[in-house]
């Protein structure tokens, strides 16, 4: 008799703790889809800078609001891709103004390697031309050494030609959210895919 009740409490501490395994198994699943899954992991941690902006004012990224920012690199006689990127920026642009996210929680930003031709008369111009909203974008320039600091700490180089123009990466568009750190980087000019972008934009925000 003893050793049917032994039995039948084994049997019961066996079945719970399968249950409870099972339990934390769903909820690990469940943890695993809604945040890693869906969550963009963190690249690494989104180098600092001081650079001039358009009002001829030197600001530092981490002086910047903690909003999640899209940060392109460019160069304004650059014939193809960066004006492309900028265009399709200013498109996604329009669609953060939609959801009242523009200036608000997101924030763009512009930064120039080429400083001796681009300067802050030049990227307003060049802005405004392309009808970007300046109450939620900045473009940056700065010195020679200052700007090739900026792309070596962001792992980019920026090599100017005999003829005028840059030989650069395309990939050189950073997701970065509220905390500074790189979340993605996205390949630049007409193989932008400025839907997935939004998205991942709209995910960041969730978070804030």
């Amino acid at each position: 008799m003893r050793g049917n009740l032994t039995r039948i409490a084994n049997k019961r501490i066996l079945t719970l703790i399968i249950v409870i395994l099972s339990l934390a198994f769903a909820g690990g699943l469940a943890y695993w889809i809604a945040w890693g899954f869906t969550r963009l992991p963190v690249v690494n941690a989104a180098p600092n800078w001081t650079l001039q902006n358009i009002n001829g004012q030197r600001q530092s990224f981490q002086d910047l609001a903690p909003k999640v920012k899209l940060v392109e690199f460019i160069y304004l006689n650059c014939p193809d891709i960066c004006p492309t990127t900028t265009i399709n920026m200013v498109s996604i642009q329009e669609q953060l103004k939609k959801r009242h996210l523009f200036g608000n929680k997101t924030e763009f930003v512009t930064i120039t390697f080429d400083p001796t031709r681009d300067t802050p008369a030049n990227l307003k111009n060049y802005g405004n031309k392309l009808k970007v909203d300046w109450s939620g974008w900045n473009f940056y320039t700065g010195t020679e050494q200052e700007i090739q600091e900026v792309l070596k700490s962001y792992n980019l180089f920026a090599e100017k030609q005999d003829d005028g123009f840059f030989t650069h990466p395309t990939k050189s568009l950073f997701l970065i959210d509220q905390n500074n750190n790189i979340r993605k980087i996205y390949t630049m000019g007409k193989n932008m895919d400025n839907q997935q972008i939004l998205e991942d934009i709209l995910e960041l925000t969730k978070s804030s």
